[in-house]
């Protein structure tokens, strides 16, 4: 081992080296080629990037020279439409002022130009509209002359550029001729001839509608000359004369210490010289030109830091399989089968690394299959554990509550046949004592045995009817034994708790008003319409629903059987809402109320507060036992003495799986 260590450490010096060198060698074939490019891409950049910039401008000045022939020809068409237009010509003619000065101004803004003036054959001014509402007389029209200053136009040319107030106007002068073969008025003069006189119209030159064409195009600095004036200019170029045009080519000019280069064009207008030129500032070519050169420097620094970072990335590559393989046999070796060794190399060490790689995953996925078997293995067998002790529960329960039921049918038949009896011979009895009390009074005893019969008869017949009627409470609560362990709950199925209920109201009613002729009572529905089907026992729930309501009856007609001469109304209101997974029953009553020594037992078999014979104490027992045994829902109970009950039902939407087990007799 120690003389392998002390080879590894003479071997380490060696390799550094190399790698030194690596890195040397890599660093000087990248850079080079990368400096070399540089310069060239720096050269091309600059070049580019002027020609790119000039031949901005020049679509710029094209773009400007359109805008401007634009605008002359709009004016000059307009100008000519008009002229032929009829209406025109009839009301020039007719000499109707007023209608030709509201025909001007309409035409005027339909054309959109400053100002739009008509005048007759010898140059005097008919109508008159403009912008500024500016005198008629301003703009004055002569037939030869010199033009195109002070407000002064020539008959002519069409086309001219006028200077007015100290703004150049494009200005068009079109004549109005009538044709030949129509016969307006009787001006027999002018039939030979055919003018009835001029339209004048005209723009500024530079007015908002081109310098706003111009910036929607994003022409940065046009200036306009006419001869030697300056129309327009958004920099400070008032002391440069007109440029001669450039014919394609850009130019530098310096105005006010800052650089510009530019383009120019010329045209002429009826003999007046128009030129006009694009300017854009050199700073930002020269920005951009530094940016370029930056750029390519950072570009160049880049490729020799990825250059370095190559190299020392390449050396790594070369050592870092041999260390992954030392350590990976290492680990492998003292059982760590999760790790694996990634070496993308290309050659045997990458073979050899994927061999260790494939042993490892058989290994581990060896003990992996092993511990899910195990693992799935105990899940079933603690599942199965959980269901067959659910089973033998649920069994069980099942068993005690069929014993049960079959004890409590059989006590229920062995008690009603003797309680029959009692029954029967109790009744037949009070007849007998009605045959003795007949027999004895046709004896005619003495006034004082007579007497004595008589109250004993009496007594002897109070007495049989006590037998009788707690002999009927008794078969009363039989009964119910029987009802309550009887076989079967109905069927299992979806219904309407809406309509469920409204059935149950209606049972209820009828009944009670059957039993009680005098019986009345409000009856008051708030059903929510989105409760809708519920998973239940219908059979069931109805025998709920009817103790529910029979009892809140019996409480509001016992309040107002007490309140008798007052304006008490009994009324029993039931109330149905939706709760998403959860259907809520309510149904109160304005009755008499629960004391709460009561409500601690009103759930209790055979607990009853109603006097013998009207109730046998299971009606509630058995709704708490179906609504929360069998539908495992749940029931509370609001109540205030001397005003009102309220049970509150809570059902699931969906039912238990398991429901009531059916109990035979």
């Amino acid at each position: 081992m120690s003389s392998d260590a002390a080879e590894q450490r003479n071997k380490i010096p060696r390799f550094r080296s190399f790698r030194a060198k690596l890195l040397l060698l890599l660093t000087l074939a990248v850079s080079l080629p990368a400096l070399f490019t540089c310069l060239i891409l720096g050269f091309q950049l600059d070049r580019q990037a002027r020609t790119l910039f000039a031949n901005g401008l020049q679509a710029h000045l094209e773009t400007f020279s359109l805008l401007l022939e634009e605008n002359e020809r709009n004016l000059n068409e307009g100008l000519k439409r008009v002229a032929a237009d009829n209406t025109l010509q009839v009301t020039l003619d007719l000499e109707i002022t007023a209608q030709l000065t509201k025909y001007i101004a309409e035409q005027r803004e339909v054309l959109n130009i400053a100002f739009f003036g008509v005048y007759d054959r010898s140059s005097r001014v008919m109508a008159f509209s403009s912008e500024q509402d500016a005198a008629p007389e301003q703009w004055k029209l002569v037939e030869s002359g010199r033009y195109g200053d002070n407000c002064v136009a020539t008959r002519q040319t069409d086309r001219q550029l006028v200077k007015c107030n100290g703004i150049m106007y494009l200005v068009s002068v079109m004549p109005i001729k009538r044709v030949q073969d129509t016969n307006l008025g009787d001006a027999s003069a002018l039939t030979k001839t055919g003018l009835l006189g001029y339209l004048v119209g005209g723009s500024p030159l530079a007015g908002p509608a081109l310098i706003s064409a111009l910036a929607d195009r994003q022409v940065a600095h046009p200036l306009i000359w006419v001869g030697e004036d300056l129309v327009y200019a958004d920099i400070p170029a008032q002391d440069i004369p007109p440029p001669e045009p450039t014919f394609g080519t850009i130019e530098q000019f310096d105005i006010d210490g800052t650089s510009y280069i530019g383009g120019t064009k010329t045209t002429s207008i009826s003999g007046q010289r128009l030129v006009y030129s694009v300017f854009a500032p050199l700073a930002p070519l020269r920005t951009a030109l530094l940016q370029s050169v930056m750029t390519v420097g950072g570009i160049g620094l880049l490729l020799i830091m990825l250059t370095l970072l190559a190299g020392g990335f390449i050396t790594n590559r070369m050592l870092r399989p041999i260390r992954l393989l030392r350590d990976g046999a290492e680990r492998i070796g003292s059982g760590d089968l999760g790790q694996r060794i990634s070496i993308n190399t290309g050659d045997e060490l990458e073979g050899l690394a994927d061999q260790f790689n494939d042993m490892g995953a058989k290994l581990e996925q060896s003990y992996a299959d092993l511990e899910k078997k195990v693992e799935l293995r105990t899940r079933e067998l603690s599942q199965s554990l959980d269901d067959l002790r659910t089973a033998q529960e649920r069994l069980i329960q099942t068993e005690k509550l069929a014993s049960l039921g079959q004890l409590t049918a059989g006590i229920a038949h062995e008690i009603k046949n003797p309680l029959n009896f009692v029954n029967n011979f109790s009744a037949l009895s009070a007849e007998l004592v009605d045959e003795l009390r007949d027999v004895l009074a046709s004896a005619t005893p003495d006034g004082k045995k007579a007497e004595e019969v008589d109250e004993l008869t009496h007594l002897l017949k109070a007495n049989l009817e006590k037998v009788v009627q707690h002999g009927k409470r008794a078969d009363s609560i039989v009964k119910n034994m029987l009802l309550h362990s009887r076989e079967g709950s109905g069927e299992h199925r979806p219904a309407n708790i809406n309509a469920l209920l409204e059935e149950s109201l209606n049972l209820a009613y009828h009944g009670a008003r059957a039993e009680r002729s005098g019986f009345n009572v409000t009856l008051q529905r708030n059903f929510d319409s989105n409760a809708g089907m519920i998973d239940i026992y219908p059979q069931e729930m109805t025998r709920v629903f009817l103790n529910l309501i029979s009892n809140g009856f019996y409480a509001a007609s016992r309040r107002k059987n007490e309140t008798e001469g007052s304006n008490f109304e009994p009324m029993l209101i039931a109330t149905t809402r939706n709760l998403g997974n959860q259907v809520e029953i309510r149904i109160r009553d304005n009755g008499t109320g629960i004391p709460p020594e009561v409500k601690e037992r009103m759930f209790e078999p055979f607990f009853t507060t109603k006097p013998p014979g009207e109730g046998t104490g299971l009606g509630l027992s058995m709704s708490h036992d179906i609504v929360v045994k069998q539908h495992g829902g749940r029931i509370d109970i609001e109540t205030e003495p001397d005003r009102f009950t309220e049970f509150i039902i809570t059902l699931p939407r969906t039912a238990r799986s398991a429901g009531k087990p059916d109990l035979a007799p």
